[in-house]
């Protein structure tokens, strides 16, 4: 028998009521669940599984608000949960740095189109983007001093057009 009534002697009367190997004189916070003793693994329940006066330690998840669900929260809301909550609103990844346009976040791809956003959440507005007005023309080559215009560099005389960030 086991110790359950704490009088420092196992009695034969004395039981193990869930059958987990332990009684209350030897920890056991809840002799009605075998699953509950010193030494059981902690589960993600709300219960203190191990019986050492805390609740779910080690198995909490870290989760971000994502207001506009797309996948990443902002890192400056986070909540301990089991998991992601019914109803979505929250995520397991963090780093959203505009958390009211779904476009922008740590996966997006930078965009020419959407002028000064930091689509991607990487700290740099528009990086590569050589223009910004999709269909703006610009007019290339230098006065020849003669009244027409050579080509420089990469603008050859005429016109050129934005597209996709690019002349």
């Amino acid at each position: 028998g086991l110790d359950d009534d704490c009088d420092g002697a196992p009695g034969e009367d004395e039981a193990d009521a869930d059958g987990d190997g332990f009684a209350a004189c030897e920890g056991d916070c809840d002799d009605g669940a075998p699953t509950v003793h010193p030494g059981a693994p902690e589960l993600c329940n709300g219960i203190d599984d191990d019986c050492d006066e805390s609740i779910d330690e080690g198995v909490l998840l870290t989760i971000y608000r994502d207001a506009d669900g797309d996948g990443f929260g902002v890192s400056a809301t986070s909540d301990l949960a089991c998991g992601l909550p019914p109803g979505g609103g929250w995520s397991f990844m963090p780093g959203d740095c505009d958390d009211m346009r779904p476009a922008v976040h740590p996966a997006a791809t930078e965009s020419c189109a959407t002028m000064g956003v930091d689509d991607d959440c990487d700290g740099t507005a528009d990086e590569g983007c050589e223009c910004f007005v999709e269909g703006e023309r610009r007019d290339c080559g230098e006065p020849d001093g003669m009244g027409g215009f050579v080509s420089t560099g990469a603008c050859t005389v005429g016109a050129q057009l934005c597209v996709s960030g690019r002349w």
